[in-house]
Protein backbone atom coordinates (compact mmCIF):
# COMPACT_ATOMS: atom_id res chain seq x y z
CA UNK A 1 0.00 0.00 0.00
CA UNK A 2 2.57 2.25 0.93
CA UNK A 3 4.36 1.84 -2.73
CA UNK A 4 1.51 2.48 -4.77
CA UNK A 5 0.79 5.75 -2.79
CA UNK A 6 4.20 6.58 -3.47
CA UNK A 7 4.22 6.21 -7.16
CA UNK A 8 0.48 8.02 -6.35
CA UNK A 9 2.82 11.00 -5.27
CA UNK A 10 5.37 10.57 -7.97
CA UNK A 11 2.70 10.44 -10.26
CA UNK A 12 1.11 13.98 -9.60
CA UNK A 13 4.78 15.48 -8.98
CA UNK A 14 6.10 14.80 -12.38
CA UNK A 15 9.06 13.88 -10.53
CA UNK A 16 11.64 11.24 -11.11
CA UNK A 17 13.34 8.25 -9.17
CA UNK A 18 16.42 5.68 -9.96
CA UNK A 19 16.26 2.60 -9.75
CA UNK A 20 17.82 -0.30 -11.46
CA UNK A 21 16.71 -2.94 -14.48
CA UNK A 22 15.76 -6.20 -13.26
CA UNK A 23 14.34 -7.80 -16.24
CA UNK A 24 12.57 -7.27 -19.71
CA UNK A 25 10.09 -8.91 -21.88
CA UNK A 26 9.10 -8.49 -25.97
CA UNK A 27 7.67 -5.23 -24.62
CA UNK A 28 10.25 -3.70 -22.80
CA UNK A 29 12.17 -3.35 -19.08
CA UNK A 30 10.91 -4.01 -15.76
CA UNK A 31 12.14 -1.63 -13.18
CA UNK A 32 10.84 -2.02 -9.81
CA UNK A 33 9.60 0.68 -7.52
CA UNK A 34 9.89 -1.00 -4.09
CA UNK A 35 8.10 -4.04 -3.60
CA UNK A 36 5.77 -2.73 -7.38
CA UNK A 37 7.24 -3.86 -10.47
CA UNK A 38 6.88 -1.52 -13.00
CA UNK A 39 7.32 -1.22 -16.67
CA UNK A 40 8.99 1.11 -18.99
CA UNK A 41 7.73 0.04 -23.07
CA UNK A 42 10.34 0.25 -25.61
CA UNK A 43 8.86 3.56 -26.61
CA UNK A 44 9.48 4.96 -23.48
CA UNK A 45 13.43 4.30 -23.66
CA UNK A 46 15.50 7.17 -22.87
CA UNK A 47 16.95 8.39 -26.54
CA UNK A 48 20.65 7.26 -25.65
CA UNK A 49 19.76 4.17 -24.75
CA UNK A 50 17.65 3.77 -27.58
CA UNK A 51 20.58 4.60 -29.81
CA UNK A 52 22.93 1.60 -28.66
CA UNK A 53 19.57 -0.82 -28.53
CA UNK A 54 20.43 -3.68 -31.58
CA UNK A 55 19.03 -7.02 -32.62
CA UNK A 56 15.99 -8.11 -33.55
CA UNK A 57 14.73 -10.37 -30.14
CA UNK A 58 14.02 -9.37 -26.86
CA UNK A 59 17.80 -10.96 -25.69
CA UNK A 60 19.55 -9.24 -28.35
CA UNK A 61 17.97 -5.76 -27.35
CA UNK A 62 18.07 -6.12 -23.86
CA UNK A 63 20.01 -8.46 -21.73
CA UNK A 64 22.77 -6.18 -21.51
CA UNK A 65 20.96 -3.62 -19.63
CA UNK A 66 19.95 -5.68 -16.89
CA UNK A 67 21.63 -4.54 -13.73
CA UNK A 68 21.80 -0.83 -14.68
CA UNK A 69 20.64 2.05 -12.90
CA UNK A 70 17.80 4.20 -15.10
CA UNK A 71 15.86 7.20 -13.62
CA UNK A 72 12.42 7.24 -14.42
CA UNK A 73 9.06 9.03 -13.88
CA UNK A 74 5.52 7.38 -13.26
CA UNK A 75 3.23 7.80 -16.17
CA UNK A 76 0.31 5.94 -15.26
CA UNK A 77 -0.84 3.96 -12.20
CA UNK A 78 -3.87 1.49 -11.76
CA UNK A 79 -4.36 0.00 -8.54
CA UNK A 80 -6.89 -2.44 -9.44
CA UNK A 81 -4.84 -3.80 -12.59
CA UNK A 82 -1.62 -3.20 -10.22
CA UNK A 83 -0.04 -1.52 -13.79
CA UNK A 84 2.41 0.62 -13.21
CA UNK A 85 4.14 2.49 -16.24
CA UNK A 86 7.42 4.24 -16.05
CA UNK A 87 9.23 6.50 -18.60
CA UNK A 88 12.75 7.04 -19.39
CA UNK A 89 12.28 9.52 -22.13
CA UNK A 90 9.91 11.59 -19.72
CA UNK A 91 13.11 12.06 -16.69
CA UNK A 92 15.19 12.82 -19.27
CA UNK A 93 16.19 16.20 -21.05
CA UNK A 94 18.71 14.90 -23.48
CA UNK A 95 17.79 14.86 -27.67
CA UNK A 96 19.71 13.42 -29.74
CA UNK A 97 22.54 16.18 -30.33
CA UNK A 98 22.51 17.05 -26.69
CA UNK A 99 23.79 12.97 -26.51
CA UNK A 100 26.26 13.54 -29.37
CA UNK A 101 27.61 16.36 -27.77
CA UNK A 102 28.45 14.54 -24.47
CA UNK A 103 29.56 11.96 -26.17
CA UNK A 104 31.83 14.41 -27.97
CA UNK A 105 33.01 16.20 -25.40
CA UNK A 106 34.00 12.95 -23.61
CA UNK A 107 36.06 11.09 -27.02
CA UNK A 108 39.20 11.99 -27.52
CA UNK A 109 41.45 11.48 -30.58
CA UNK A 110 43.49 7.62 -30.44
CA UNK A 111 40.93 6.08 -27.65
CA UNK A 112 40.23 2.95 -28.28
CA UNK A 113 35.84 2.80 -27.33
CA UNK A 114 33.30 -0.08 -28.20
CA UNK A 115 30.35 0.03 -29.71
CA UNK A 116 28.00 -1.53 -31.85
CA UNK A 117 27.16 -1.24 -35.74
CA UNK A 118 24.10 -0.02 -36.49
CA UNK A 119 24.22 0.58 -40.06
CA UNK A 120 26.39 -0.51 -43.60
CA UNK A 121 26.34 1.78 -46.16
CA UNK A 122 28.82 2.05 -49.55
CA UNK A 123 30.67 4.56 -48.32
CA UNK A 124 31.23 3.14 -44.59
CA UNK A 125 29.83 1.69 -41.49
CA UNK A 126 28.37 3.55 -38.98
CA UNK A 127 29.18 2.60 -35.28
CA UNK A 128 27.06 3.99 -31.82
CA UNK A 129 29.33 4.88 -29.06
CA UNK A 130 27.73 6.05 -25.99
CA UNK A 131 24.22 7.02 -28.01
CA UNK A 132 26.37 8.48 -30.78
CA UNK A 133 27.10 7.26 -34.17
CA UNK A 134 30.60 7.77 -35.67
CA UNK A 135 31.37 6.72 -38.79
CA UNK A 136 34.30 4.15 -39.97
CA UNK A 137 34.87 4.56 -43.73
CA UNK A 138 35.31 2.31 -46.05
CA UNK A 139 39.09 2.75 -46.30
CA UNK A 140 39.42 1.99 -42.52
CA UNK A 141 37.73 -1.23 -42.67
CA UNK A 142 41.04 -3.01 -43.07
CA UNK A 143 44.46 -2.38 -44.63
CA UNK A 144 43.17 -5.20 -47.84
CA UNK A 145 41.05 -3.52 -50.52
CA UNK A 146 37.35 -4.06 -49.55
CA UNK A 147 34.19 -3.31 -51.83
CA UNK A 148 31.63 -3.18 -49.24
CA UNK A 149 31.69 -3.38 -45.30
CA UNK A 150 29.41 -6.38 -45.21
CA UNK A 151 32.61 -8.15 -46.38
CA UNK A 152 33.61 -8.10 -42.67
CA UNK A 153 30.71 -6.59 -40.66
CA UNK A 154 26.99 -6.55 -39.96
CA UNK A 155 24.30 -4.86 -37.89
CA UNK A 156 24.16 -5.21 -34.75
CA UNK A 157 28.09 -6.59 -34.07
CA UNK A 158 29.90 -5.10 -31.33
CA UNK A 159 33.37 -4.04 -32.26
CA UNK A 160 36.48 -2.69 -30.91
CA UNK A 161 37.55 1.13 -32.79
CA UNK A 162 39.53 3.50 -32.28
CA UNK A 163 38.77 7.70 -32.43
CA UNK A 164 40.93 8.92 -35.19
CA UNK A 165 39.12 12.13 -35.53
CA UNK A 166 36.19 14.52 -34.02
CA UNK A 167 34.59 17.54 -35.57
CA UNK A 168 32.90 19.54 -32.35
CA UNK A 169 31.54 21.96 -35.08
CA UNK A 170 30.45 19.58 -38.14
CA UNK A 171 29.39 17.23 -34.92
CA UNK A 172 31.13 13.94 -36.73
CA UNK A 173 33.30 11.30 -35.65
CA UNK A 174 35.72 9.67 -37.34
CA UNK A 175 36.46 6.19 -35.91
CA UNK A 176 39.06 3.05 -37.73
CA UNK A 177 39.10 -0.45 -37.53
CA UNK A 178 41.99 -1.50 -39.56
CA UNK A 179 44.61 1.52 -36.83
CA UNK A 180 44.11 -1.34 -34.18
CA UNK A 181 46.47 -3.41 -36.27
CA UNK A 182 50.09 -2.86 -37.71
CA UNK A 183 50.34 -1.27 -40.77
CA UNK A 184 51.46 -4.49 -42.91
CA UNK A 185 52.42 -1.72 -45.95
CA UNK A 186 55.79 -1.74 -44.82
CA UNK A 187 56.32 -5.15 -45.00
CA UNK A 188 54.06 -5.84 -47.93
CA UNK A 189 57.04 -3.50 -50.11
CA UNK A 190 60.21 -3.94 -48.72
CA UNK A 191 60.93 -6.12 -51.49
CA UNK A 192 59.66 -3.61 -54.34
CA UNK A 193 61.33 -1.05 -56.16
CA UNK A 194 60.50 1.63 -58.53
CA UNK A 195 60.69 0.32 -61.70
CA UNK A 196 60.51 -3.79 -61.16
CA UNK A 197 58.66 -5.89 -63.19
CA UNK A 198 55.51 -7.75 -61.71
CA UNK A 199 52.32 -9.67 -62.33
CA UNK A 200 49.15 -8.01 -61.63
CA UNK A 201 45.40 -8.87 -61.59
CA UNK A 202 42.67 -6.63 -62.62
CA UNK A 203 40.21 -5.20 -59.85
CA UNK A 204 38.40 -1.97 -60.92
CA UNK A 205 38.21 0.21 -64.02
CA UNK A 206 37.89 3.57 -63.58
CA UNK A 207 37.70 6.67 -65.86
CA UNK A 208 40.58 7.52 -65.00
CA UNK A 209 42.63 4.13 -64.63
CA UNK A 210 42.41 0.69 -63.58
CA UNK A 211 43.59 -0.43 -60.11
CA UNK A 212 45.39 -3.71 -60.27
CA UNK A 213 46.33 -6.50 -57.41
CA UNK A 214 49.94 -7.01 -57.27
CA UNK A 215 50.13 -11.15 -57.62
CA UNK A 216 53.66 -11.79 -55.20
CA UNK A 217 54.23 -14.79 -53.96
CA UNK A 218 56.64 -13.36 -50.99
CA UNK A 219 53.95 -10.93 -49.81
CA UNK A 220 51.30 -11.35 -47.28
CA UNK A 221 47.72 -10.30 -47.89
CA UNK A 222 46.33 -7.83 -50.79
CA UNK A 223 48.76 -4.84 -52.02
CA UNK A 224 46.83 -2.76 -54.43
CA UNK A 225 47.99 -0.12 -57.17
CA UNK A 226 46.72 2.47 -60.15
CA UNK A 227 47.59 1.82 -64.16
CA UNK A 228 46.58 5.69 -64.84
CA UNK A 229 44.65 5.81 -67.97
CA UNK A 230 47.76 7.48 -69.64
CA UNK A 231 50.26 4.80 -68.69
CA UNK A 232 47.74 1.41 -70.17
CA UNK A 233 48.99 2.25 -74.18
CA UNK A 234 50.69 4.18 -76.38
CA UNK A 235 47.57 5.49 -77.98
CA UNK A 236 45.20 7.47 -76.39
CA UNK A 237 42.30 5.88 -75.08
CA UNK A 238 38.91 7.49 -73.79
CA UNK A 239 38.52 4.09 -71.12
CA UNK A 240 41.03 1.78 -69.82
CA UNK A 241 37.55 -0.74 -71.30
CA UNK A 242 39.18 -0.20 -74.52
CA UNK A 243 42.72 -2.34 -73.46
CA UNK A 244 41.55 -3.72 -70.38
CA UNK A 245 38.78 -5.92 -68.63
CA UNK A 246 38.25 -6.98 -64.95
CA UNK A 247 40.46 -10.51 -63.72
CA UNK A 248 42.47 -9.99 -66.61
CA UNK A 249 46.09 -10.80 -65.15
CA UNK A 250 48.79 -8.60 -67.16
CA UNK A 251 52.82 -7.81 -66.61
CA UNK A 252 53.48 -4.29 -65.02
CA UNK A 253 55.94 -2.06 -64.36
CA UNK A 254 56.30 -0.35 -60.77
CA UNK A 255 57.24 3.42 -61.79
CA UNK A 256 55.96 4.70 -58.13
CA UNK A 257 55.77 4.10 -54.64
CA UNK A 258 54.43 6.67 -52.36
CA UNK A 259 55.20 6.18 -48.79
CA UNK A 260 53.29 8.28 -46.94
CA UNK A 261 49.87 7.72 -49.17
CA UNK A 262 50.35 4.14 -49.35
CA UNK A 263 50.18 4.61 -53.17
CA UNK A 264 52.00 2.25 -56.04
CA UNK A 265 51.78 3.55 -59.27
CA UNK A 266 51.64 0.78 -62.68
CA UNK A 267 52.47 1.16 -66.07
CA UNK A 268 51.46 -1.05 -68.78
CA UNK A 269 53.27 0.95 -71.80
CA UNK A 270 56.66 1.16 -70.08
CA UNK A 271 56.64 -2.44 -69.50
CA UNK A 272 59.55 -2.94 -72.77
CA UNK A 273 60.75 0.57 -72.21
CA UNK A 274 64.35 0.70 -73.35
CA UNK A 275 65.00 3.04 -70.01
CA UNK A 276 64.94 -0.04 -67.85
CA UNK A 277 67.54 -2.49 -69.63
CA UNK A 278 70.01 -2.32 -67.38
CA UNK A 279 67.60 -2.78 -64.59
CA UNK A 280 65.77 -5.46 -65.97
CA UNK A 281 69.57 -7.26 -66.84
CA UNK A 282 70.02 -6.90 -63.70
CA UNK A 283 67.61 -8.39 -61.84
CA UNK A 284 67.68 -11.09 -64.06
CA UNK A 285 71.37 -12.01 -63.26
CA UNK A 286 70.56 -11.17 -59.72
CA UNK A 287 67.84 -14.17 -59.75
CA UNK A 288 70.21 -16.13 -60.33
CA UNK A 289 73.52 -17.12 -58.82
CA UNK A 290 76.33 -18.11 -60.33
CA UNK A 291 77.79 -20.46 -58.10
CA UNK A 292 74.69 -22.11 -57.50
CA UNK A 293 74.44 -22.61 -61.01
CA UNK A 294 77.72 -23.89 -60.94
CA UNK A 295 77.21 -26.26 -58.60
CA UNK A 296 74.11 -27.55 -59.34
CA UNK A 297 75.59 -28.42 -62.78
CA UNK A 298 77.90 -30.33 -61.34
CA UNK A 299 75.78 -32.62 -58.92
CA UNK A 300 73.42 -32.86 -62.85
CA UNK A 301 76.91 -34.20 -64.21
CA UNK A 302 77.79 -36.83 -61.76
CA UNK A 303 73.97 -38.00 -62.04
CA UNK A 304 74.28 -37.95 -65.95
CA UNK A 305 77.63 -39.98 -65.85
CA UNK A 306 75.96 -42.48 -63.36
CA UNK A 307 72.63 -42.97 -64.55
CA UNK A 308 75.04 -43.59 -68.29
CA UNK A 309 77.05 -46.32 -66.26
CA UNK A 310 74.23 -47.67 -64.58
CA UNK A 311 72.31 -47.77 -68.14
CA UNK A 312 75.79 -49.98 -69.85
CA UNK A 313 75.46 -52.25 -67.10
CA UNK A 314 72.05 -53.02 -67.51
CA UNK A 315 72.56 -52.83 -71.19
CA UNK A 316 75.41 -55.77 -70.78
CA UNK A 317 72.64 -57.63 -68.69
CA UNK A 318 70.06 -56.87 -71.59
CA UNK A 319 72.61 -58.11 -74.10
CA UNK A 320 73.30 -61.15 -72.58
CA UNK A 321 69.91 -62.13 -72.26
CA UNK A 322 69.23 -61.35 -75.51
CA UNK A 323 71.72 -63.71 -76.81
CA UNK A 324 70.44 -66.15 -75.12
CA UNK A 325 66.61 -65.90 -76.17
CA UNK A 326 68.30 -65.75 -79.81
CA UNK A 327 70.08 -68.80 -79.47
CA UNK A 328 66.98 -70.71 -78.32
CA UNK A 329 64.72 -68.96 -80.83
CA UNK A 330 67.39 -70.01 -83.68
CA UNK A 331 67.08 -73.44 -82.44
CA UNK A 332 63.52 -73.48 -82.40
CA UNK A 333 63.49 -72.37 -85.99
CA UNK A 334 65.57 -74.87 -87.38
CA UNK A 335 63.64 -77.83 -85.55
CA UNK A 336 60.73 -76.10 -87.72
CA UNK A 337 61.98 -75.66 -90.74
CA UNK A 338 63.03 -79.73 -90.73
CA UNK A 339 60.08 -80.28 -89.80
CA UNK A 340 58.95 -78.27 -92.71
CA UNK A 341 60.90 -79.98 -95.14
CA UNK A 342 60.00 -83.01 -93.95
CA UNK A 343 56.61 -82.07 -94.63
CA UNK A 344 57.43 -80.87 -98.10
CA UNK A 345 59.32 -83.91 -99.19
CA UNK A 346 55.96 -85.95 -98.68
CA UNK A 347 53.98 -83.39 -100.46
CA UNK A 348 56.25 -83.67 -103.63
CA UNK A 349 56.01 -87.40 -103.50
CA UNK A 350 52.44 -87.18 -102.86
CA UNK A 351 52.20 -84.65 -105.87
CA UNK A 352 54.27 -86.48 -108.18
CA UNK A 353 52.00 -89.38 -108.45
CA UNK A 354 49.35 -87.30 -108.66
CA UNK A 355 50.55 -85.98 -111.84
CA UNK A 356 51.95 -89.44 -113.20
CA UNK A 357 48.01 -90.65 -113.17
CA UNK A 358 46.86 -86.87 -114.06
CA UNK A 359 49.38 -88.15 -117.42
CA UNK A 360 48.01 -91.06 -118.22
CA UNK A 361 44.64 -89.75 -117.78
CA UNK A 362 45.79 -87.41 -120.42
CA UNK A 363 47.12 -89.81 -122.93
CA UNK A 364 44.19 -91.53 -122.83
CA UNK A 365 41.65 -88.92 -123.80
CA UNK A 366 44.47 -87.89 -126.30
CA UNK A 367 43.81 -90.74 -128.56
CA UNK A 368 40.25 -90.73 -127.70
CA UNK A 369 40.26 -87.29 -129.65
CA UNK A 370 42.70 -88.27 -132.48
CA UNK A 371 40.25 -90.64 -133.14
CA UNK A 372 37.57 -88.52 -133.11
CA UNK A 373 39.41 -85.89 -135.27
CA UNK A 374 39.91 -88.66 -137.61
CA UNK A 375 36.54 -89.11 -138.42
CA UNK A 376 35.67 -85.53 -138.40
CA UNK A 377 38.49 -85.12 -141.50
CA UNK A 378 37.11 -87.97 -143.04
CA UNK A 379 33.64 -86.41 -143.12
CA UNK A 380 34.79 -82.99 -143.86
CA UNK A 381 36.87 -84.50 -147.08
CA UNK A 382 33.58 -86.08 -148.35
CA UNK A 383 31.83 -82.96 -147.99
CA UNK A 384 34.55 -80.98 -149.47
CA UNK A 385 34.37 -82.68 -152.54
CA UNK A 386 30.71 -82.43 -152.56
CA UNK A 387 31.48 -78.54 -152.72
CA UNK A 388 34.09 -78.78 -155.31
CA UNK A 389 31.93 -80.23 -157.57
CA UNK A 390 28.96 -77.81 -157.15
CA UNK A 391 31.26 -74.90 -157.21
CA UNK A 392 32.68 -76.47 -160.54
CA UNK A 393 29.02 -77.00 -162.00
CA UNK A 394 28.39 -73.47 -161.13
CA UNK A 395 31.34 -72.20 -162.67
CA UNK A 396 30.98 -73.95 -166.00
CA UNK A 397 26.71 -72.42 -166.05
CA UNK A 398 28.49 -68.96 -165.22
CA UNK A 399 30.73 -69.19 -168.10
CA UNK A 400 28.36 -70.50 -170.24
CA UNK A 401 26.18 -67.32 -169.53
CA UNK A 402 29.18 -65.11 -169.72
CA UNK A 403 30.04 -66.16 -173.17
CA UNK A 404 26.47 -65.62 -174.24
CA UNK A 405 25.81 -62.37 -172.81
CA UNK A 406 29.76 -61.47 -174.75
CA UNK A 407 28.16 -62.36 -177.86
CA UNK A 408 25.55 -60.61 -177.48
CA UNK A 409 27.19 -57.62 -176.84
CA UNK A 410 30.08 -57.86 -179.44
CA UNK A 411 26.62 -58.01 -181.93
CA UNK A 412 25.47 -55.03 -180.48
CA UNK A 413 29.01 -53.57 -180.22
CA UNK A 414 29.40 -54.31 -183.84
CA UNK A 415 25.54 -52.71 -184.87
CA UNK A 416 26.95 -49.58 -182.83
CA UNK A 417 30.18 -48.96 -184.71
CA UNK A 418 28.45 -49.51 -187.76
CA UNK A 419 25.77 -46.90 -187.09
CA UNK A 420 28.57 -44.72 -185.64
CA UNK A 421 31.02 -44.81 -188.88
CA UNK A 422 27.38 -43.77 -191.33
CA UNK A 423 26.75 -40.86 -189.37
CA UNK A 424 30.10 -40.23 -189.70
CA UNK A 425 30.69 -40.60 -193.49
CA UNK A 426 27.29 -38.05 -193.11
CA UNK A 427 28.90 -35.67 -191.46
CA UNK A 428 32.22 -35.55 -193.66
CA UNK A 429 30.04 -35.48 -196.66
CA UNK A 430 27.71 -32.17 -195.10
CA UNK A 431 31.65 -30.46 -193.80
CA UNK A 432 32.96 -30.88 -197.47
CA UNK A 433 29.68 -29.07 -198.87
CA UNK A 434 30.20 -26.34 -196.44
CA UNK A 435 33.17 -26.09 -197.06
CA UNK A 436 33.10 -25.61 -200.68
CA UNK A 437 29.74 -23.24 -200.23
CA UNK A 438 32.42 -21.18 -198.70
CA UNK A 439 35.38 -21.45 -201.01
CA UNK A 440 32.52 -20.25 -204.04
CA UNK A 441 32.02 -16.57 -203.23
CA UNK A 442 35.92 -16.01 -202.84
CA UNK A 443 36.62 -17.40 -206.38
CA UNK A 444 33.88 -14.63 -207.43
CA UNK A 445 35.38 -11.91 -205.82
CA UNK A 446 39.18 -12.23 -207.54
CA UNK A 447 37.35 -12.26 -211.13
CA UNK A 448 35.86 -9.15 -210.53
CA UNK A 449 38.68 -8.09 -209.42
CA UNK A 450 40.69 -9.27 -212.43
CA UNK A 451 38.29 -7.57 -214.81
Amino acid sequence: EENWQTAEELLESDDSFTSKIEGYNKGGLLVPLGTIRGFVPASQIGLGRRLTITGNSPDERYSEMVGDEIEVCVIEVDRDRRRLILSERAASSETRDSIKERVIDELEEGEIRTGRVTSLADFGAFVNINGADGLVHLSELSWEHINHPSEVLEVGQEIKVKVISIDEDRKRIGLSIRRLQDDPWEDQIAALTEGQLVEGKITRLTNFGAFARLLLDDVEGDLEGLIHISEISERRIEHPKEVLKEGEVVTLRIIKIEEDTHRIGLSMRRVDSPAYTDLDWKTLTNEFDVEDLSDELAEAKEKVEEAAEDLVEDAGEKVEETEEQAEEVVEDVVEEAEELVEDAGDKIEETKEQAEEGVEDVADGAEDLVEVASEKVAETEVQAEEVVEDVVEEAEELAEETLDKAEDAGEKVAETVADVVEDAEELVEEVVEDVKAELEPEDDSEEEKAE
